[in-house]
């Protein structure tokens, strides 16, 4: 029975922690891709305009969620289309006309020009991260194998 419990502990307190590390290490991984992706297209600026050619359906937590699908012209008159990174909670409307900002370079880099679409990956994926990796280091520091042996026994 001791080493059922102690095998429950060992899991539970130890791999626990170490898993919540890696998820939060994935997510800062996944967040710095975004940054270097953003940086791209800050270093190498186009500002466009682009129209909304329609709605990407996707789901979130079981509820509907419309994704923006944008097309725009480069400066050298090829169209690009590009969803965005995040869903449609400022009520675009299909054939409205937005502000884009591209990578000259890669134009299929490309946002639209606001706040919420250019950060608000970068803040989410970076800020679990470390919450993830937090809670993960705590639980790790926090928890003592002599304490455990000892309300065994």
């Amino acid at each position: 029975m001791k080493n059922i419990i102690l095998a429950i502990y060992f899991i539970y307190y130890r791999i626990t922690p170490i898993l919540l590390c890696v998820v939060g290490i994935g997510l800062l991984y996944f967040g710095n891709v975004n940054i270097q992706k953003l940086r791209a297209v800050l270093n190498n600026p186009i500002i466009t305009q682009g129209t909304i050619i329609g709605f990407d359906k996707g789901t979130l937590r079981r509820r509907p969620l419309l994704i923006t699908r944008i097309k725009f012209l480069t400066v050298n008159g090829e169209e690009v289309q590009f969803t965005s990174r995040v869903a449609n909670i400022l009520s675009y409307k299909i054939n409205q006309q937005l502000s884009i900002i591209y990578d000259q370079s890669n134009p299929n880099n490309a946002y639209i020009n606001t706040f919420l679409d250019k950060y608000v990956s970068i803040i989410l994926f970076i800020v679990t991260g470390i919450a993830f990796i937090g809670v993960g280091v705590t639980s790790l520091s926090f928890t003592s194998k002599n304490k455990l042996i000892k309300t065994i026994i």
